[in-house]
């Protein structure tokens, strides 16, 4: 009887230190964010600026409760990987499924499905959402050509012309030409970052309807509102390799341990 006692006082120690250890881990990286915010408060002399950055945080980090009050909620960057059952012939995945790069030629064909996007260049996410807060980041550094979204499980996958926009179910920006940024609405929309991002984060908030992008300084980027229904997958790809200027992959960026 006391072996059986002690026994169930050890796994609720142990339940009782994985809970604290992950709210530990959320404090960290919500302490992390604010002393961001508090530096780019120093340094901020565009105060309409600032406060975009601050609403890119209290959209990933914060709640409101059921009398609209704003509480902190630390959502980590999620594990994502790239689903080798979606991407286009011409894209090449890496072995730990964390990387895409365009090839003209690839050496190893891959199969066809019903999954595989025959036409669309691009590749999805092996994770999919039907609800919840979730928010991963892409490494884009120098690279000229970029598309990062996300998509619908019924998106189609085998017709040569889909216009990536909200109604055919992808909700995504782009880069081209290494600066001319769109928000692929209906219509689409001109962005204007104030620098050259080297990483992008997405941010999605399903019961929300939003898709939001922000920067690696934080500063917003662009948020879609909808009302989602289907199931939701992260959309990359590495855009053409034009003049040999774009042919680094785009990396998923791995939360931190």
């Amino acid at each position: 009887m006391r072996r059986e006692i002690r026994r169930e006082e050890e796994l609720l120690l142990s339940e009782l230190e994985r809970n604290q250890r992950s709210g530990q881990e959320q404090t960290r990286l919500a302490e992390e964010q604010v002393a961001k915010i508090q530096a780019r408060l120093e340094e901020q002399q565009d105060p309409e600026t600032f406060l975009k950055g601050i609403k890119a945080f209290t959209e990933k980090y914060c709640y409101s409760d059921e009398k609209g009050s704003t509480l902190p909620v630390v959502s980590p960057p999620c594990r994502i990987t790239l689903d080798p059952a979606t991407n286009h012939p011409n894209l090449v995945l890496s072995k730990d499924l964390d990387s895409v790069r365009l090839e003209d030629c690839p050496e190893e064909e891959v199969p066809d499905g019903p999954e595989r996007f025959s036409k669309s260049v691009c590749v999805l996410g092996a994770q999919g959402f039907t609800s919840g807060r979730h928010y991963w980041e892409v490494e884009v550094g120098d690279k000229t050509s970029w598309d990062i979204g996300v998509a619908q499980e019924s998106v189609n996958r085998k017709e040569a012309k889909v216009t990536v926009k909200p109604s055919n179910g992808f909700w995504a920006i782009w880069l081209r030409n290494g600066s001319e940024y769109k928000a692929l609405d209906s219509p689409s929309q001109q962005l204007l970052p104030k620098s050259k991002p080297q990483k992008v984060g997405v941010y999605l908030d399903y019961e929300g309807g939003q898709v939001s992008y922000d920067a690696d300084t934080m500063a917003h980027i662009f948020t879609f509102s909808d009302v989602f229904s289907e199931c939701l997958y992260p959309m990359f790809s590495p855009g053409v390799n034009k003049d040999g200027l774009n042919g680094e992959p785009l990396r998923l960026i791995p939360p931190r341990a």
